[in-house]
């Protein structure tokens, strides 16, 4: 079995040219029976970063040794527009774990990742000497320090949306449009879904303070 990359593409909604909309063009359960037309070989592909998303849409705060086993599981990615992708989100924990071991006072970062010898060598420069490189993080940095967690959100998902609608210009009818497709999608719906998200938390936070120990059982 092959893909009909002309069929699927035709299938999927254009996305909007900013993620910043109300909901994304197409659901995520839409989205999946649209990806039911992929061969084997290209759902496993696409499964390695679906399941990369879904550890990423956690907190930005993930320990280190987390973010160590995911790097681990690198070795098992073939495709290189998925490593890609993966890799820059990665990079992105580890530069926001250094930002917060520099504004708690914890000492330099820790071994992770191929940004982690530069922003050793340069842990007093506002962005670790990859201002260059990545322009999101002074910003950033900036947001975070102010207690400003959406401004700081948004900066991220900037920087990222740009690289990949920039890239997707590149790839018409081929499993690297796909994959671009479901990166840029995914932005979407974590932006769009930040509000339920937010309300998901204080609600738990409400249920725990009122039921304390009570709050986990199951009623």
């Amino acid at each position: 079995m092959t893909t009909d990359y002309y069929t699927l593409i035709a299938s999927l909604p254009a996305l909007p040219t900013h993620f910043d909309v109300e909901r994304p063009p197409i659901s995520r359960r839409q989205l999946a029976e649209r990806l039911g037309q992929l061969s084997p070989e290209d759902a496993a592909t696409v499964r390695q970063l679906a399941d990369f998303f879904d550890w990423d849409r956690q907190p930005l705060d993930r320990t280190d040794e987390e973010v160590a086993r995911e790097l681990a599981n690198l070795k098992s990615v073939q495709h290189p527009l998925v490593l890609r992708i993966i890799r820059h989100r990665l990079d992105v924990r580890i530069v926001v774990s250094a930002l917060r071991r520099r504004r708690d006072g914890e000492p330099g970062p820790v071994p992770l990742g191929e940004l982690s010898e530069t922003i050793r060598r340069h842990w007093s420069d506002p962005t670790f000497g990859l201002g260059g490189r990545q322009p999101w993080i002074e910003p950033f940095a900036r947001l975070m320090a102010a207690g400003q967690v959406v401004p700081a959100q948004r900066t991220l998902f900037e920087h990222t949306w740009r690289q990949w609608r920039r890239l997707a210009t590149e790839f018409t009818f081929s499993l690297e449009a796909v994959i671009l497709y479901l990166a840029r999608w995914e932005i979407i719906h974590r932006w769009t879904s930040r509000d339920a998200e937010a309300g998901r938390k204080r609600f738990d936070t409400m249920i725990q303070d009122t039921l304390g120990d009570y709050a986990h059982l199951d009623l």
